[in-house]
């Protein structure tokens, strides 16, 4: 009798143990480990490294610890201190993007998965709320939010050349039983408009969005549904190779390597030379005395005044950059290690 009543406890034993581990393991496959860290960066990521609109945070895609591993999505506050990470998919982020009121976190992977994040009232945490696949027919070129509301610009035709792509914007609104569809709001779509490369709001909780490609330029108003072209490249105009908007003005980084500037308002818009530049950039953000980009060969980045002066960063304090993000006077590095660095034009380099 005391023998069976040994072996049922220690039948006890191993199913309490067999549960505590399928508990862990669950844990550690939901991705939310408190001893998750952001791993570093493969490759360039473009469109992946995102300020919060209302908190001091900034969310960013960093690398899979080990290659075909899951990537993850880590948030940081703006000292550069990492606060959170979890995993999300093993393909290669695309594109995230905050909802307007900061209380979603949408992901795009290269395989057209979408995962939206709630982020948690009282924790810096991120919560999986949907994980969906987009119509495999659907290109996406950029995700943009106005709301809660997320719409995609891409499209569904495939073209020999990407300077003959057109585009659409398409809302994705939430099916009952069938996941998610993507409707377009345009009622034609924007032909020869070359493949979008990025999207960037014209201001906080607005539906105006800048969309541009190597060789134009648009303003788009989700709210209304409608898209202007406000610059098309000619004959012997350099490429666009990125932007950026602020003051009334869009810009843009050119592949002569130059700036330029394109000032929106009634009337023709006419983009107008600025400076030159010492190597072609890729990534710019502005602040309110200078634009920041990063050079081409991505070894380090740059600060261009308004009146042109232009001057490489300290690449000891702000190493390898990756991507940029800015929110007012402060600009923010996130480098290949996934760390991130605070650079403000008002605290001179030492």
């Amino acid at each position: 009798m005391e023998n069976a009543e040994v072996t049922e406890k220690g039948k006890m034993r191993e199913i309490a143990q067999l549960l505590s581990a399928l508990f862990l393991l669950v844990v550690g496959c939901s991705g939310n480990h408190e001893s998750l860290t952001p791993a570093p960066l493969p490759y360039y990521l473009n469109g992946t490294f995102r300020v919060h609109p209302t908190a001091s945070l900034i969310a960013a895609a960093t690398g899979p610890r080990n290659k075909g591993e899951q990537y993850r999505v880590s948030l940081f506050d703006f000292e550069g201190k990492h606060l959170y990470s979890r995993t999300t998919t093993r393909s290669t982020p695309m594109r995230i993007v905050w909802s307007s009121t900061g209380r979603s976190l949408f992901y795009l992977d290269e395989e057209n998965r979408l995962l939206r994040f709630s982020l948690h009232e009282h924790a810096v945490r991120l919560e999986l709320e949907e994980e969906v696949d987009l119509d495999e027919s659907l290109r996406v070129f950029e995700l943009i939010a106005h709301g809660e509301d997320l719409f995609v610009v891409g499209t569904t035709q495939i073209m020999v050349f990407s300077e003959l792509d057109d585009f659409n914007i398409y809302r994705v609104e939430d099916k009952l039983f069938s996941g998610v569809e993507a409707h377009p709001i345009l009622h034609d779509r924007v032909e020869d408009s070359g493949t979008i490369i990025d999207a960037v709001p014209i201001g906080k909780n607005d539906s105006r969005w800048i969309l541009g490609s190597s060789c134009c330029l648009y303003a788009a108003d989700l709210a209304k549904s409608t898209v202007e072209q406000i610059y098309s490249r000619e004959g012997g105009d350099p490429l666009i190779v990125d932007f950026t908007y602020g003051a009334g003005i869009v810009f843009v980084l050119t592949s002569e390597p130059a700036l330029w500037k394109l000032p929106l308002g009634k009337g023709n818009h006419v983009l107008s030379y600025m400076t030159p530049l010492p190597e072609q950039g890729r990534g710019i953000v502005l602040t309110d005395r200078n634009l920041v980009w990063i050079g081409h060969a991505r070894k380090a980045a740059f600060s261009t005044t308004r009146n042109g002066n232009t001057e490489a960063l300290d690449q000891m304090r702000y190493p390898d950059p990756n991507a940029l993000a800015s929110h007012e006077n402060r600009v923010f590095l996130l480098g290949f290690d996934a760390k991130v660095y605070m650079y403000s034009p008002d605290s001179p380099q030492e």
